[in-house]
């Protein structure tokens, strides 16, 4: 850095609270915050260090590396290479041809118009002197594809709408604000696998949670679990390059809620979750155990070709909780799979009833003249395999259409766990047996444009929970049968579905 006295990333200097970030050597780090806190700017200067190979904790290789930039459009990717190629990502204090970082008085001091040093923007993050070539994705826009430092660096830009671009290793990659694909982040993760021994890939991602970001608020919450990933929160009053009357002035302009995102740098997402109460790390979990002969067992499904989720339920004689005890979520599969699926369980002859989406069930397949519910009914039925209750919609219970009286009977049970009061059963979750359901509950967020809606995205198994639960199960009481009259039901079952069998006994004598 010394070596570069006039490079903008040699004269940064960081906030107090950015120090640990550019010393860091987690996996992924995540700058998330209000705005005008100054993520995005530690974003930039720590992907220039790297590029430039001007990283003073030399995390990265200094020549010849390949670094990804992903922005949310074209548009974003815009506006990051302008962060980055054009003056001013800064002020700096000029004395003679020497430039240093200004203190938070001296820039505060220049825009009250009584500088006391030479006050002048920062030069360009990315200096031109370091491209060697420049190839655009538009160029009457400013919106770059690919560029090629003179020490070997390649830099790609990508924006989330595109496709992913699969086989190749990163050394850095940087997701600045939304992605509307998960994959690229996902993709990223492949493309960052350390293949030197000498020098670890990274992943950063800076962004204000004013979007509605699943992906990002999980990836916070991961980190308390393992030490691959770093979150930093910033504030708008951690930076104090900002006048305290602008950080007022900015904050009475805005309603609570954007107040808590914008200044506070509150997760947006927390305002909009369907079950913010879903805790199954807590209350609403336990740990597996064996269900009970006595229990009565359900199962919901919300059916699908692309994604075919289930969830299964267990109600004890006292009916004070619901316990869900298993998942089964199948991809690219259809009825005949399910059915293989059901039929291969130990308590697939215990279900007293079967729910599923009441449309969905109704609907036909492309090609097939039988509604969905018939398909998995007798794709099931084929192996032997029934519920107790038939229902009326071609042997299944067709779940509540309503969305809204589905969610209203979640968060009724959800309040009414370990509350010794309730006339209504709480609900549990085994810890470990449910992980696409628990992913679900956690992220699934209403629409911030249309608050009656849920955002876009799969979650079927929250769709199958909602189900199960709307149908109200309760305890039905059945005698239990002995294990030899278990053998004898099997063999019937057997024989129904094989019924070519039967001569062969009889010649045998069996």
């Amino acid at each position: 850095m010394a070596r570069k006295p006039q490079y903008a990333v040699a004269v940064y200097q960081p906030l107090t609270t950015l120090e640990q970030f550019h010393q860091s050597t987690a996996k992924w780090r995540l700058l998330v915050g209000s705005n005008r806190s100054g993520k995005t700017l530690a974003a930039a200067v720590e992907f220039c260090r790297a590029v430039l190979g001007l990283d003073p904790f030399q995390k990265y290789p200094t020549q010849n590396g390949v670094a990804l930039i992903i922005g949310l459009d074209s548009a974003h990717l815009g506006m990051l290479w302008r962060k980055l190629a054009l003056p001013g990502a800064f002020f700096v204090g000029k004395t003679g041809n020497m430039l240093r970082a200004l203190t938070p008085d001296e820039l505060q001091q220049y825009m009250r118009g009584q500088a006391s040093v030479n006050v002048i923007p920062s030069p360009p993050l990315l200096p031109q002197s370091a491209i060697a070539t420049l190839a655009w994705r538009n160029k009457s826009r400013g919106i770059p594809h690919d560029v090629q430092l003179k020490n070997g660096w390649i830099i790609r830009f990508v924006t989330s709408q595109g496709r992913t671009q699969q086989g190749e290793h990163y050394d850095l990659v940087w997701i600045d604000e939304q992605i509307s694909n998960e994959q690229f982040f996902w993709e990223s993760v492949r493309g960052l696998v350390d293949l030197s021994p000498n020098h670890r890939s990274y992943g950063i991602w800076s962004a204000t949670s004013q979007k509605q970001n699943p992906l990002l608020w999980e990836l916070a919450h991961k980190s308390q679990d393992t030490t691959n990933i770093e979150v930093y929160h910033l504030t708008i009053a951690d930076n104090p390059y900002i006048p305290p009357a602008e950080k007022q002035q900015f904050g009475a302009l805005l309603s609570d809620v954007e107040r808590q995102v914008r200044v506070e740098g509150a997760w947006a997402l927390e305002a909009w979750r369907v079950y913010p109460e879903f805790d199954p790390q807590g209350r609403h979990g336990c740990e597996p155990f064996a269900i009970p002969a006595d229990w009565s067992l359900y199962l919901a499904v919300d059916p699908g070709t692309v994604h075919c989720a289930t969830v299964f339920a267990a109600v004890p004689p006292d009916q004070k909780v619901i316990y869900i005890y298993d998942e089964l979520l199948l991809h690219n599969s259809d009825a005949r799979t399910w059915g293989e699926k059901l039929a291969s369980r130990p308590d697939a002859h215990r279900f007293e009833a079967w729910i599923i989406d009441r449309r969905a069930g109704r609907s036909r397949s492309i090609g097939q003249s039988a509604q969905v519910a018939q398909l998995y009914y007798e794709a099931a039925k084929a192996y032997g395999v029934t519920p107790r209750i038939h229902g009326p919609l071609a042997g299944w219970m067709p779940g509540e259409d309503n969305p809204e009286m589905r969610r209203e009977i979640v968060r009724h049970m959800l309040w009414a766990t370990d509350q010794a009061e309730s006339v209504v059963p709480g609900l549990k979750v085994f810890r470990g047996r449910t992980p696409n359901l628990v992913h679900q509950m956690r992220i699934v967020q209403f629409d911030s444009k249309n608050e009656e809606n849920r955002i876009r995205g799969s979650f079927d198994m929250v769709d199958a929970l909602e189900y199960l639960l709307a149908h109200k199960p309760t305890h039905i009481a059945r005698a239990q049968v002995s294990e030899q009259s278990k053998r004898i039901v099997d063999v019937f079952r057997e024989l129904h579905r094989r019924p070519n069998l039967i001569p062969n006994l009889i010649r045998r004598g069996a």
